[in-house]
């Protein structure tokens, strides 16, 4: 068939080859043609090659030629042509081809040329001799072509190469017959690989030896084969282990000391110190911080700053991805910082897990995590334990700062009950614009107790900083007291000169008043008690007709009842459920659900005798005003300036209208009527107090603008020990 479009597919490569080769000739020298035709000596036309050699050099238009050679053939009847770059002018001066002729007739002879640059020369106008330079000159003689002829290779007959010679194409050769001459890929594979020389060499890739294999010495690198000789010697200078004992008379020679002991982490020190006597550090009962100090590289990329996950392949003791206010460092790339971590699965057991966190900055490759405290977060974390009969806060034992400086690039938090930091000798270094230590929970001040501080001292590093050393977030101690009144009930009971009041003390049994309003709610319950009939009882159904239509329901859960047949309709709650599984193959199941309602005795106080042997000093309060006497207590106060003289205070929110923060130098006698404690009273959020002494404490409490006024039920503390 006729393709009209790939006729003109070829053109168009055609077009395309003509422009490429007439820009790539327009890189290269223009070429002199020499033509002419070559006869013998009686006149017949000569056959044959000429062999054109030359070295490299640059023609005297400045353009660069390579040295090489070049094989021309004579045409029939004599005819040759080729084409050459123009060596005359060429520099260096002197430069000239080499033409060996070689005919068919055995002719061997050789010439040299020096072409112009003007197409077309014949060869009578480019023969020269060495030494001319020109087209014109006589000819070589036989004793100079002779000594030419010398130093190539011929086509035959017996000759030595002393020089290296390349090759653009690999030559033939014979298969060899003796040991100096050259082999050819055939005769090597049969000789090596499947020949008769295949069993003799042992393969790269691996093979089977049938003999011993000697070494020429001992190994010196720690991928060398070894030597039996090494191996006996080294098996020689180790002692047997026989049922877990080191034979006597392999001991050795030597003297007992207690300088040099193997320790629990696999390094060698003084017996009987840190985490010595092949104890970890996790098992000792008392916590050294500088046991858990760790760092390790890490490969996770951490070029980019944001949200990370970095995966360890031991988490050490203490390293926890659970653990609030839990911070780790970043150091070696990019600018370090301490990172807060947020998540992940390490739960400091020596396993593999992983922490995730926000960066601040990028971290190259080549940075390594570590303890941000220098160990001691990770021992107050390793020194805890929940107790589980019964169940409660977390407790500790003792944590010890050895006696040294120790850095910490983030806040430390101790977060346990019954617990003693022993800082003694040590010096805490805070290189962090925030508190260096906090003491407690920072949401609840009532969670952790009896936290006992050593000798705590600290270096602070940060130019300028006003932020505390310690922070303490704490509950005190006394009583719990509240005083209700129910002014409806005492009007129903007035006559006359009765005036309807009726008092009674008691003590809160079950469940125990942790605070103040807790003991008012509780006062509560009895100013506002009634006569009215309490209810309890079961309430038995399948699981397919749970009440409202719930999937499940627990103990703690509300109920709506409505019982004609009783004449009663409560709200009640769920103290107790009990499932019996009747049909595995539908999951069904038979609920029994126990329920009571508030004036039932099984959901109310239960209440003891008190006596009180002085008159309790605390105010009354209305049944309507339980749990709307009292402010907000001030969680975020801070110290944020300090001089040798002053202090600065923040009170971490906007004082109320009409109100505003009272300070005082003790936790006591807060109220409008009392000055002898006052530090002074304030209606800014921030505001400047004298600083009495090197250690200093300040109380606040918000109040408002009401008769008498509402103050914060519980005060915040503040403490400094500074320098002047």
């Amino acid at each position: 068939m006729h393709h009209d479009s790939r006729r003109a597919r070829r053109l168009f490569l055609c077009a395309v080859t003509c422009l490429s080769a007439v820009a790539v000739l327009a890189q290269s020298p223009i070429l002199t043609t020499v033509s002419d035709t070559v006869f013998r000596a009686d006149g017949s036309p000569a056959s044959g090659t000429l062999l054109i050699s030359w070295p490299a050099f640059t023609t005297s238009d400045g353009r660069a030629v390579a040295a090489g050679t070049k094989s021309v053939a004579i045409s029939p009847g004599g005819a040759f042509s080729v084409q050459l770059a123009p060596n005359v002018g060429s520099t260096p001066a002197g430069i000239a081809y080499a033409v060996v002729y070689q005919l068919t007739d055995g002719t061997v002879k050789t010439e040299y040329w020096a072409v112009g640059p003007v197409s077309p020369e014949t060869i009578a106008q480019v023969r020269t001799v060495l030494g001319t330079g020109t087209g014109t000159g006589p000819l070589a003689t036989q004793q100079y072509v002779n000594a030419a002829l010398a130093n190539v290779v011929h086509l035959s007959g017996n000759e030595t190469i002393t020089g290296t010679k390349q090759f653009a194409v690999a030559p033939s050769f014979p298969s060899p017959t003796q040991g100096g001459q050259a082999a050819n890929k055939a005769y090597v594979d049969a000789s090596v690989v499947g020949g008769a020389g295949g069993g003799n060499f042992v393969l790269k890739s691996g093979d089977a030896m049938t003999g011993p294999l000697t070494l020429p010495a001992n190994p010196t690198a720690p991928l060398q084969a070894s030597t039996k000789q090494y191996v006996d010697l080294s098996a020689a200078n180790k002692a047997d282990l026989v049922n877990g004992m080191v034979p006597a008379n392999e001991l050795g020679s030597g003297v007992a000391n207690t300088g040099s002991c193997l320790h629990g982490d696999s390094t060698w020190g003084g017996c009987g110190t840190g985490s010595g006597g092949g104890l970890t550090p996790g098992m000792q009962a008392i916590k050294y911080a500088t046991d858990f100090n760790w760092s390790e590289a890490n490969s996770a990329d951490l070029s980019s700053a944001g949200a990370q996950t970095v995966t360890l392949n031991a988490c050490p003791s203490g390293v926890s991805g659970s653990e609030p206010q839990y911070y780790i460092y970043i150091s070696g790339t990019g600018t370090a910082e301490a990172v807060n971590v947020s998540g992940g699965t390490c739960a400091g057991n020596g396993q593999g897990g992983t922490l995730q966190f926000t960066t601040a900055n990028p971290h190259p490759a080549g940075y390594s995590l570590g303890s941000a405290s220098g160990g001691l977060q990770e021992a107050l974390i390793a020194a805890r334990f929940t107790p589980s009969n019964p169940t409660g806060s977390s407790q500790s034992g003792k944590v010890i700062v050895p006696p040294g400086e120790l850095k910490a690039y983030a806040k430390v938090s101790i977060r346990a009950s019954n617990i003693t930091v022993d800082f003694s000798g040590s010096i805490v270094e805070c290189w962090m614009n925030s508190t260096c230590i906090f003491v407690g929970d920072p949401a609840s001040s009532i969670l952790f107790q009896d936290i006992t501080l050593i000798n705590p001292r600290g270096r602070p590093t940060i130019a300028g900083g006003v932020q505390p050393f310690i922070e303490v977030r704490y509950r005190g101690y006394g009583r719990s007291m509240a005083r209700v009144t129910n002014p409806a009930s005492i009007a129903a009971e007035r006559r006359g000169i009765d005036d309807g009041i009726r008092g009674v003390i008691r003590h809160v049994k079950s469940p125990p008043a942790r605070t103040s309003l807790e003991c008012e709610e509780a006062a509560l319950a009895i100013v506002t008690d009634r006569v009215a009939p309490g209810y309890a009882g079961n309430y038995q159904t399948w699981s397919d007709f749970l009440p409202g239509g719930a999937e499940d329901i627990f103990p703690g859960d509300g109920l709506n009842l409505d019982l004609p047949s009783r004449a009663a309709a409560f709200p009640a709650v769920v103290n107790e459920v009990v499932v019996n599984v009747k049909d595995l193959t539908k999951d069904h199941c038979e609920y029994n659900i126990s329920f009571a309602d508030a004036a039932n005795e099984s959901l109310s106080f239960e209440f003891e005798s008190a006596n009180s042997a002085s008159a309790l000093n605390i105010s009354a309060i209305t049944n309507g005003q339980v749990g709307a006497t009292t402010l907000g207590n001030l969680t975020s106060a801070a110290i944020t300036q300090v001089s040798s003289t002053t202090a600065s205070l923040d009170a971490g929110t906007t004082p109320p209208s009409g109100g505003g923060i009272e300070v005082r130098w003790t936790d006591a006698g807060w109220g409008p009527n009392n000055d002898q404690n006052l530090a002074g009273r304030f209606t800014s959020q921030s505001f400047t107090l004298p600083r009495l002494g090197k250690t200093q404490d300040y109380y606040l409490r918000q109040y408002d603008g009401s008769n008498p006024p509402k103050y914060s039920r519980y005060s915040a503390a503040l403490h400094i020990d500074y320098p002047y």
